[in-house]
């Protein structure tokens, strides 16, 4: 019984990923949304600015927000003035560049709880956040905050790793995993993608498989504004140092990636950002992690398994009782 239950999750699991993969059909249509820009500090403010004008149109459909977060126990007189010069220097940037850019100061439990609650009253799918610089006794390459991003919250969410300028790139790597197409926030990150391309003008090689491929080709057909795109097939992801051994210096590296429960999702992806961190040190890099069928849907796919888990965990811990009993009981 231990084991028909065991297999028949697994079972279960595959099948339902089998059945999304014929059924979901994401729209053509140009994705609606917009862009909230996380500044933490003084010094991520150019870098991530010049990404997110990078990423965005000048069309009124397509906002542009920028945030900073102030955690309760940090709502001091001297962190709230460092936060406030913090949004002038933001706003200033942007006025530079000829850019109404509205910012807000937000105080909230945590830095990934405001950015979630911030996103969600602004109605943005979209989040860009700057690459966690990790100390000695922390576990996550990513962080606190991403790693709370990713769990609790549905929207697409890009970290930027800027090891130089985005002005001395010039061209553009992206791996993009399998399957990639069939998450709802597909759209949108190839969206940010030939926006990238068509305002700075570099080409893009793109590592792809063939069905990725051909949609990537449909939703670029619409478009006019991406100059060069080169298709090169993906067989593996493993080992990931090939990837890496194709970069040459100022290319600029976005790699797509897969949330828990999406259907593009692979354990090899998971080891991805500590290998960015400790062996790309001379790119900059864009990580991408699309939202998967909503805001609710990474919740669900928690709650849905930890009801799967739990119940196996304690049949397994009723059914091993009852063997050791059995053996006591065999042995007398």
């Amino acid at each position: 019984i231990l084991v028909t239950c065991t297999i028949a999750s697994f079972a279960t699991e595959r099948a339902a990923r089998q059945i999304a993969t014929h059924s979901t059909a994401e729209s053509e249509t140009q994705p609606q949304s917009g862009l909230l820009v996380a500044f933490s500090d003084e010094k991520a403010v150019s870098s991530l600015f010049d990404l997110a004008l990078a990423m965005t149109t000048r069309r009124a459909v397509d906002t542009l927000r920028g945030i900073h977060i102030l955690t309760e126990k940090d709502d001091s007189g001297k962190k709230l003035m460092a936060a406030r010069r913090l949004i002038e220097q933001a706003e200033k940037y942007a006025a530079a560049a000829g850019l109404s850019l509205p910012c807000d100061l937000r105080v909230d439990l945590n830095a990934a709880t405001g950015l979630i609650h911030a996103a969600h009253e602004q109605h943005i799918e979209e989040i860009l956040i700057g690459w966690h610089k990790k100390t000695l006794f922390e576990r996550s390459t990513l962080g606190y905050m991403a790693e709370a991003l990713l769990e609790n919250a549905g929207n697409t969410l890009y970290i930027y790793r800027a090891q130089q300028p985005l002005a001395t790139c010039r061209r553009i790597v992206v791996v993009v995993p399998e399957l990639a197409e069939r998450d709802a926030g597909f759209l949108h990150w190839l969206f940010r993608l030939r926006q990238i391309a068509a305002n700075t003008g570099m080409p893009v090689i793109c590592q792809v498989a063939e069905m990725t491929e051909q949609k990537i080709r449909q939703y670029l057909r619409k478009g006019r504004e991406l100059r060069a795109i080169e298709f090169v097939r993906l067989q593996d992801w493993d080992p990931f140092s090939r990837f890496l051994a194709m970069l040459k210096k100022n290319d600029f590296f976005i790699c797509v990636l897969a949330r828990r429960g999406s259907l593009a999702a692979q354990n090899s992806l998971r080891k991805i950002p500590e290998l960015v961190a400790s062996d790309l040190n001379n790119n900059s890099t864009l990580l991408v992690f699309p939202r998967i069928h909503g805001p609710e849907a990474v919740r669900q796919w928690s709650q849905m398994e930890e009801n799967l888990i739990t119940p196996l965990r304690e049949f397994s811990r009723v059914a091993w009782r009852r063997i050791f009993r059995l053996r006591r009981w065999i042995a007398q």
